[in-house]
């Protein structure tokens, strides 16, 4: 009768004559009926037809959503303790916002607060239990669909963390499989448009670290919580409703063109937090953990259950404990993450491969640096990875991007960009020999990088052509043989241990290369570096030591000369025996001298020069070798050596400051004593 008496009211105001009226009051009085009886599902029936009654009869300016309005006061009767009430308000309202959503189309940012706002008042109980709680959530949704963007942008202005009423309605629309797929897509196309970290000039200022390098981006936290919340709720159906078996929606998620995105711009997402710090008001997200929990729920909505098994039991998704550290979780933990990613869907979704290198490849011109790095470390491993027939149609995409990068500013990328190229050693043998003489290039190219003091580009350069050559046996290299001696003999007196095993290493496999062409150029340049390999079997370490052994056993049988082709391969051989350098020097220099006595002079010049090698151990080898070299001459050789110089190098070494080497300095003088 109440509602009976305002309408009147209201149509006398606006002044529509009463007789017009009558039968909308005539349901009125079918609805009072209604709302009198103990069933409530008539009750309920009542409810719903006086929602209706109201949205027909009340002009659309009461219905807007402005302070003092009927929907603004519905609003406010959500609270009230009479829950027959605030039940009655929550499905009148639900009415409004299917039939009337075009009104609240400016409004939709207020309301959002004002929604949130009433959930945290609320008791909270379960939703079964909770009538006006779960009507509220049914609010949120119907907005939600009609104004998806609008609302998620409502939410992303709100701060971390998100209160437990934004979680809890962003997890029941996430329910929801077309509002969850046209939120995802919209969220992840935000997180795309916008910077994922800044730099560590803004982030030293903020903390007073020179240790932190990034700092995560407010806005792209904000995102990715959005997103983890709808996948999970998303995720959380799917298992419900599979129960040991993947449903037919999942199969059908598998196959949309947004999965690839998504997971494409997520993994991207990861590798960018490497070493990300939180911003300095948001210590309890970590960055790097957050977008591995995303991508994981990511994988559970997108993947099947076999997928998620292999990746859980291959330990993917655990993160090392590493709050102690300044540092964070760096790019190569990250590499490791995503070897077993890919090794996962390369062996159960091999036919998914040529999408997702599409989708990823749009990031290999990003403007931040941990995002090419993350395309170029993805192509790698999905060289190494995928299946033979599957690679052919993915080679030329990742080729091209690969080498795209190799001029890059980021040594990361460039290093990485060596490493996929020189994982074409996975590929077919057809596709070894159309992409083999490029791959080379490059990773000659690499050794010699500009801007790489410590020397990791060039050392991953190295080992690739190592892995391409050990692979294609058959490749000819002829243009680039002594093009390559160049680069690697001055790596031979590095500091670096990896780098001056590794030279020595791929100096010893050119051997193997040599044609009629490059024969007599490659002998030369073994002659030129025969006596800095011999000296370094004496290296103080034994990875370098074990480098030689095998250059040496290879370069023999190039170096015309049987007798000591067969002397270095008899005594060389072994990885484990001792060489005893008094004992070898006396023999190898017999065999020199006999089978180069023209060159005996410049071997000694050479060893000579070693005098003031860095390391200790490669001096002593020095004076030994010389000294047995002296030694062994004949009387006509001995007329054709500068005795003074040898003789005053001997003397600047019996000044050496380490003893070993005067000692055996000294022990190649007593040998002089025919001079």
């Amino acid at each position: 009768m109440c509602v009976q008496r305002l309408l009147e009211i209201q149509i006398k105001c606006s002044g529509v004559s009463k007789e017009s009226t009558l039968e909308g009051f005539g349901i009125l009085t079918e609805v009072a009926d209604k709302l009198t009886s103990h069933e409530s599902d008539v009750v309920y029936d009542g409810i719903r037809n006086l929602s209706k009654l109201v949205c027909v009869r009340l002009p659309l300016d009461v219905l807007q959503y402005n302070p003092g309005s009927f929907t603004c006061a519905l609003m406010d009767a959500l609270l009230w303790k009479q829950q027959t009430s605030a039940n009655t308000a929550c499905l009148v309202l639900i009415h409004i916002f299917e039939t009337r959503s075009a009104l609240f189309e400016r409004k939709v940012e207020q309301i959002v607060s004002c929604i949130f706002s009433k959930m945290d008042l609320l008791p909270y109980e379960k939703l079964s239990s909770n009538f006006t709680r779960n009507g509220i959530l049914k609010l949120f949704v119907i907005l939600f669909r009609h104004y998806t963007h609008q609302v998620l942008d409502a939410i992303l202005v709100k701060s971390l963390p998100f209160s437990n009423a934004a979680s809890e309605c962003l997890l029941n629309a996430g329910a929801d499989h077309n509002l969850m797929l046209e939120s995802v897509d919209y969220l992840v196309d935000s997180l795309d448009s916008i910077s994922p970290y800044e730099e560590a000039s803004i982030s030293t200022k903020l903390f007073k670290s020179s240790a932190v390098k990034r700092v995560a981006s407010k806005r792209a936290l904000t995102i990715c919580t959005a997103l983890e919340s709808l996948l999970v709720a998303y995720a959380s159906k799917i298992e419900n409703e599979q129960k040991g078996r993947r449903s037919d929606e999942q199969s059908k998620m598998m196959n949309i063109p947004l999965a690839y995105k998504v997971i494409s711009s997520l993994i991207v997402r990861l590798g960018s937090m490497c070493e990300a710090k939180s911003p300095h008001n948001l210590n309890k997200v970590n960055p790097y953990r957050q977008a591995v929990d995303l991508l994981r729920a990511s994988f559970l909505v997108f993947f099947d259950t076999q997928v998620n098994k292999n990746l859980d039991n291959l330990q993917t998704w655990s993160c090392l404990d590493v709050e102690a550290t300044s540092s964070g979780y760096d790019f190569n933990y990250f590499c490791e993450t995503l070897h077993l990613i890919l090794m996962t869907l390369c062996k159960n979704e091999p036919d998914k491969s040529e999408k997702m290198v599409s989708c990823v490849n749009k990031y290999v011109s990003s403007k931040f640096e941990l995002q090419r790095a993350t395309v170029v470390a993805f192509f790698a491993m999905v060289v190494q990875e995928t299946l033979e027939g599957q690679l052919d149609l993915l080679l030329e995409i990742i080729i091209n991007s690969l080498l795209s990068r190799l001029a890059d500013n980021s040594p990361i990328v460039r290093k990485l960009c060596l490493q996929g190229l020189a994982n074409i050693v996975y590929a077919p043998s057809h596709q070894i020999d159309r992409y083999g003489a490029v791959v080379i290039d490059a990773l000659v190219s690499g050794m010699e990088d500009a801007d790489d003091p410590q020397m990791a580009i060039a050392l991953q350069a190295m080992n690739g052509l190592c892995d391409f050559l050990n692979k294609a046996p058959n490749t000819n290299i002829d243009a680039q043989l002594v093009n390559i001696c160049l680069r690697v003999r001055p790596c031979f007196e590095k500091e670096n241990v990896a780098i001056r095993s590794m030279a020595f290493r791929l100096f010893g496999m050119l051997a193997n290369f040599t044609t009629s062409n490059t024969n007599s150029k490659f002998k030369d340049q073994i002659d030129t570096s025969f006596i800095q390999i011999v000296l370094h079997l004496f290296d103080s370490n034994q990875q370098v030591v074990k480098a030689c052994k095998s250059a040496l056993c290879r370069l023999g049988a190039s170096m015309d000369n049987q007798a000591l082709s067969e002397y270095l391969y008899d005594k060389l051989n072994s990885d484990s025996e001792v060489v005893d350098c008094n004992k070898f020097m006396n023999e190898l220099s017999t065999i020199v001298i006999g089978g180069y006595p023209g060159k005996a002079d410049i071997f000694i010049q050479r060893c000579i020069g070693f005098f003031t090698a860095q390391w200790p151990e490669l001096r002593s080898a020095a004076a030994l070798f010389s000294g047995h070299m002296l030694h062994n001459l004949d009387e006509d050789m001995r007329e054709t050596i500068n005795k003074d110089q040898i003789g005053d190098a001997f003397t600047q070494l019996m000044k050496d400051s380490d003893s070993s080497v005067r000692a055996d300095a000294a022990r190649s003088i007593c040998l002089l004593y025919c001079y």
